[in-house]
């Protein structure tokens, strides 16, 4: 081993404590980079469940159509149709000891054999009458925690929990949504007293856009013939082959972490680069020593820059050994929080590929000026170096802050040292900047998102929602300390092939919906004149590039209208991609004239 790469193995331990921080920061930095390797590990776990579900294609929504086995393979027999499962599903008040919450039922044909959108039965028995499957998303999410053997009372009955089952879909829906119990098909029929189905999943063989618009029309075609009077509650739904139940919930956190990686690679980065500039500084009089007896620049070049790898690779090393569980475990984290899906253990080739040029790399490359200026040097300079900058007062700022009056002896040696080497402290002030800056923004964004959540919640249903089949304005209002009573209808629209959530509200819904973006909210006279006039949350009008003043086409399953965007507001119900339209105009979109809910502010 030559001499300076001697030297440079010696610098590792020389300062030891100052070599453990920068390990460290190189090793923190490098975990960072793992975090990119949580949406491919996340995609690749969520692509094995979609497999394993077979999860649906196209899906139909008719307002209880009647199938016979005959009508079912009928539409099995429909050109590209690989499979299919026709359910039931009903919400309906559970109550848990002295709680009631609303919780969703699916109803299952067969649990032994489906063709799409698989129920699995995890632990405990099939439920037969008077039982049913508890998705494990419910006491998970500590939304309703009755386990297998337990009961509670549905609907005024009692029913016991057999056993767990979970479904990609439902499973993740648990949590935005009502917990999930699934049952047979034809017991929840009974119990509701429509024979009809309100949900078909559709697999396919070919899903280039032309085989599923074909598909899609036979099909439809198939189910006028069995019932000339179908209606939809909802437009047919063409899955895109990336989507997975809870996706874009998760690709928000993802994006909030590569934020934090990022500042964590720009932090190791600084680190280094002072790091090296303080050895190159303490061991000037060194390397004029080294040049004294023959060591040439190139070799002095590479000694320092060898220090900067081996640092880089011990940070590396270290970061890929907390990287690889790490990720693992956010992919595990957030499978089960967001879908209930269990993510093998997996290390992604490239993200090691990436740790290593990175940690050892970025170092090299963030240590290179600081070394190339020692390389060049002169020999005589480096030899009286003392190890403190002597250039102070050359510079205009030097000279302007020495003339300052008024100021102390220890402030004014302070400033002389603090720009003595003014590149030192920038890049001193630099990873200040980003540690304060980190932190303001880490506290920024939580006070966002609670000032957010809130008026979200007051735009979603004031004070309280009353959900309630029928016109019931005057016995709603003749409650005492009721303010303001809005009508409200739920159903959904397609703009541009595009499916989001359709809200029909009553002209004084605007008490609900402060804060307008742009525009305004209906008049009275435009909701009682069903005009065609819509208002959207933010999310929608930045998808679809729309403002205030343009007109965009909203279908439904019964109709079509061009309608004129009048407002967008500020508010974040269902992540800010609402259509909201006044209540008569949604009716005749839709066929719903009835309300299914009020928002009361008291």
């Amino acid at each position: 081993m030559t001499t300076l790469r001697s030297r440079a193995l010696r610098e590792l331990t020389r300062r030891r404590g100052r070599s453990a921080f920068t390990v460290l920061t190189i090793a923190g930095a490098v975990i960072g980079l793992w975090l990119f390797a949580v949406p491919s590990l996340i995609d690749r776990a969520m692509d094995e469940r979609v497999a394993g579900d077979l999860l649906w294609d196209l899906r139909f929504a008719p307002n209880g159509i009647e199938l016979t086995d005959q009508d079912v393979d009928a539409l099995r027999a429909i050109p590209n149709v690989a499979g299919l499962e026709a359910r039931v599903i009903v919400r309906a008040d559970a109550r848990e000891g002295d709680r009631t919450s609303e919780v969703l039922l699916v109803g299952v044909d067969d649990f032994a054999d489906q063709e799409a959108n698989v129920v699995h039965l995890l632990e405990g028995e099939i439920p037969e009458k008077g039982e049913v499957l508890a998705d494990p998303q419910n006491a998970r999410s500590g939304r309703f925690r009755s386990g297998i053997g337990d009961t509670f009372t549905l609907a005024g009955d009692p029913i016991t929990v057999s056993g767990l089952g979970a479904s990609l879909e439902w499973s993740a829906s648990v949590d935005d949504g009502a917990p999930t119990f699934y049952l047979q098909v034809d017991r929840l029929q009974s119990a509701i007293g429509d024979p009809g189905f309100s949900w078909i999943d559709v697999r396919v063989s070919e899903r280039t856009d032309e085989a599923l618009l074909a598909t899609a029309d036979a099909f439809r075609g198939r189910l006028e013939t069995i019932d000339p009077d179908i209606t939809y509650w909802e437009p047919v739904q063409i899955r895109d082959p990336d989507w997975w139940p809870e996706k874009d919930q998760v690709e928000n956190v993802v994006q909030l972490m590569y934020v934090i990686a990022a500042l964590g690679v720009a932090s190791a980065a600084l680190m280094v680069s002072t790091t090296m500039n303080a050895v190159v500084r303490e061991q000037t009089r060194e390397i004029g020593v080294i040049k004294a007896v023959g060591g040439t620049r190139s070799a002095i070049l590479r000694s320092y820059l060898l220090t900067a790898a081996l640092l880089g690779a011990l940070g590396t090393a270290v970061g890929i050994a907390a990287g690889i569980p790490l990720a693992n475990l956010l992919v595990g984290f957030a499978g089960r929080e967001f879908s209930g899906v269990e993510a093998s253990f997996a290390v992604p080739v490239w993200i090691v590929v990436l740790s290593v040029v990175v940690g050892i790399g970025a170092p090299v490359l963030a240590a290179l000026p600081a070394i190339w200026r020692a390389a060049r040097i002169p020999v005589r300079d480096a030899l009286v170096d003392y190890g403190v900058a002597g250039s102070f007062g050359r510079s205009t700022l030097d000279r302007t802050v020495a003339a300052l009056p008024g100021l102390s002896r220890p402030v004014r040696l302070g400033l002389r040292n603090a720009l003595r080497n003014k590149r030192r402290s920038l890049v001193t002030g630099v990873q200040v900047g980003f540690a304060v800056g980190t932190f303001l923004g880490f506290l920024a964004m939580g006070i966002t998102i609670l000032d957010v959540s809130a008026a979200t919640f007051t735009g979603e249903g004031g004070d309280i929602v009353v959900f309630v089949r029928g016109d019931a304005d005057d016995v709603i209002a003749g409650v005492p300390g009721v303010e303001v009573a809005a009508p409200v209808t739920y159903s959904s629209a397609a703009i541009n092939g595009e499916v989001y959530p359709l809200q029909g509200q009553g002209w004084s819904a605007e008490a609900f919906h402060g804060g307008m973006r742009k525009g305004r909210w209906f008049t009275e006279d435009e909701v009682s004149g069903s005009q065609g006039v819509a208002v959207v949350g933010p999310a929608l009008a930045s998808i679809e590039e729309v403002t205030v003043g343009d007109t965009i086409r909203v279908e439904t399953a019964e109709n079509r209208m061009d309608v004129a965007i009048v407002g967008i507001t500020s508010v974040m119900v269902n992540d800010g991609k609402m259509l909201y339209l006044p209540i008569s105009t949604a009716a005749g979109l839709t066929g719903e004239t009835v309300p299914e809910a009020y928002f009361v502010a008291t």
